[in-house]
């Protein structure tokens, strides 16, 4: 067999092994993954909601609004959806694009004294990707945000610090799901899990049943009774926490 014909060959197999492996990453990417999969297991809850709008709006005319909207933690998160909107350069605001999408939101415990938010939402088309590729390239080229990018065990995760408020936000893209939190620590986890293909739900056989679909239901919210005792611990004496985690050993997680 002549040199030649052996360099040929050399070089169609090694096309053919960099086509077979773009290809298997490709069809990696493109598997629908179950939202609630990638939710860690320490979740207090979970709220599931596929018209967000009408969900906030209905939440606006009930008693409990008055007491939400003065959570620090609420007031953030609007005062950073504003910002947000009046940077992106874009028509559309990002409620816009929310306010039909099968978001997912997790409360966790994160240390003695505080607790976070993780939010899952899937980017589903052509004219999705490129709202938030458009979004995420005005706000990196704006004074007002920050961008550090980073590799976690094989995934880019991006860390953007609000240079007016001084918090941090991060992300990764996960087969066409963005996965955000203000904690980089709960982002990792996620991560992790994946990476050890630990993706279960903590919500088990509830995950994802489809009560968003039911007419006149705009929000589903799980409620995790074995962690409920840790979350409730960051605003209540310590005397109270042996009470506390009795009580809810009583309950059944739903």
């Amino acid at each position: 067999m002549s040199r030649k014909l052996l360099i040929i060959l050399g070089v169609i197999a090694v096309l053919a092994g960099i086509g077979t492996y773009i290809y298997l990453r490709w069809n990696e990417a493109q598997k629908k993954v179950n939202l609630w999969t990638l939710v860690p297991q320490d979740a207090v809850l979970i709220w599931e909601s596929n018209d967000n709008n009408a969900f906030f709006d209905h939440l606006q005319t009930t008693d409990i609004w008055e007491t939400i909207s003065q959570a620090r933690y609420v007031q953030q998160l609007q005062e950073n959806l504003a910002v947000i909107d009046s940077t992106s350069g874009q028509s559309q605001t990002l409620g816009t694009f929310l306010k039909n999408k099968p978001v997912l939101a997790s409360l966790h415990v994160v240390n003695n004294n505080d607790f976070d938010l993780v939010f899952y939402v899937p980017v589903n088309n052509v004219n999705e990707h490129r709202f938030m590729r458009n979004l995420l390239d005005n706000l990196e080229k704006s004074d007002r945000f920050t961008f550090d990018h980073r590799t976690y065990q094989g995934h880019l995760i991006t860390d953007v610090k609000n240079n007016i408020t001084g918090k941090d936000l991060s992300f990764f893209s996960y087969r066409n799901n963005f996965v955000l939190s203000s904690s980089p620590n709960l982002i990792e986890e996620i991560i992790r899990n994946i990476e050890r293909d630990l993706l279960e739900s903590p919500a088990g056989e509830l995950a994802g049943t489809g009560y968003t679909s039911q007419p006149d239901v705009w929000a589903n919210v799980w409620v995790n009774y074995r962690q409920v005792p840790v979350f409730l611990s960051l605003f209540l004496t310590e005397k109270l926490h042996n009470d506390l985690s009795f009580l809810f050993s009583l309950c059944r997680s739903g």
